[in-house]
């Protein structure tokens, strides 16, 4: 056989080692969007694997065939390169499962009013994919380093000195590390879960995102504040939906002594039932100070959860500070004095 005969035959089996092995692919995507559901995890598998599935198996396909086909002296490249592809497929094809995987498991938790439980469940679920696809990550490129023999001797020589090697990067790495692990803390201390609702630097927001490395909260103007994970493990914050999301706010006024109480309750419960944040749980009104010719009224209101409770303060100031001005005007905040023409003085 001559020698075009003998590369022609190698390319055919080459292309039909491809063939089959995306033929094969197809077959099972078909065949799983047939059987599945629409929107089912199969279904999303089938979808969302597809291409890394297909590269993947033609490349090991290729792989098994050249070695029965060709002796050339450059075939040592050629298979080279073909592993280090597969490494990287492979790691496509990883992380793609790791989604469709993370997935699955937020169809079971993410709920419309879920509870601290469900959020829980949910941060966790976001981080474990994301440090698996870290993981995934370095295994793939510390697998196709070690293919090349000088990397793999230059990795034995690393190992040899790992003791003065570890302690210089354990100290270049010392803030990376604490925030990693101040990440996996929240994740699994339960601290902190995205949808929360916190007050952090004098602001209320949303939390939004949790990484191993920073989190960001939807501040109430919809600005991102963003604040490295060792903040929330290391200063105070507040948060309204620790163990449930009903919360509870309060409004302060300060009005004259001669305001009648009565009619203000009264007026309170008309504002709040009309309202349509409060919860229909609490509500009262108290004097909490009187001093200065003033007293200092608090009325404590019940929101669903802490997204609506700065609303329903608001609506409740801005009631009761129209209803005072119109109804009770006297009674406003007013400084008194005594006068006197006593010229002794």
């Amino acid at each position: 056989m001559s020698e075009f005969a003998e590369f022609a035959l190698g390319i055919g089996l080459v292309l039909l080692a491809v063939g089959l092995s995306v033929a094969l692919v197809a077959t099972a995507r078909w065949v799983t969007r047939k059987y599945a559901s629409p929107g089912s995890s199969l279904a999303r598998l089938a979808d969302e694997a597809y291409l890394p599935a297909q590269i993947t198996f033609a490349l090991v396909a290729v792989q098994i065939v050249i070695p029965f086909i060709w002796y050339w002296e450059w075939r040592v490249h050629v298979d080279l390169v073909l592993r280090l592809v597969t490494f990287g497929t492979v790691a496509w094809l990883l992380i793609a499962l790791l989604h469709v995987a993370e997935g699955m498991v937020m169809k079971r938790v993410d709920k419309p009013g879920e509870s601290a439980m469900e959020r829980r469940r949910r941060t966790q679920v976001i981080l474990i994919r994301r440090v698996s696809v870290a993981g995934v990550l370095v295994l793939s490129v510390s697998a196709a380093l070690v293919t090349f023999p000088t990397v793999r001797a230059i990795g034995m020589s690393i190992l040899a000195s790992a003791g003065i090697i570890g302690i210089v990067l354990g100290l270049a790495a010392q803030s990376w590390l604490k925030g990693l692990f101040a990440g996996l803390q929240l994740a699994f201390g339960d601290a902190l879960r995205i949808g929360d609702v916190v007050v952090v630097e004098g602001e209320w927001g949303h939390v939004e995102e949790i990484t191993l490395t920073y989190v960001v909260v939807r501040i109430w103007d919809k600005r991102r504040l963003v604040l490295p994970t060792t903040y929330f493990t290391e200063n105070p914050f507040y948060t309204w939906t620790r163990s449930s999301v009903d919360i509870l706010g309060t409004v302060e006024l300060d009005v004259d002594f001669t305001l009648p109480l009565e009619p203000v309750r009264e007026e309170l419960q008309r504002i709040v039932r009309e309202c349509e944040y409060w919860d229909g749980d609490t509500v009262h009104l108290q004097v909490t100070e009187a001093v200065e010719g003033r007293m200092r009224l608090r009325a404590v209101v019940s929101a669903a959860d802490g997204s609506v409770v700065w609303d329903l303060r608001c609506h409740v100031r801005e009631g009761l500070l129209n209803w005072i001005r119109d109804k009770h005007p006297a009674s406003l905040p007013k400084m008194r004095a005594e006068l006197s023409d006593d010229r002794s003085l």
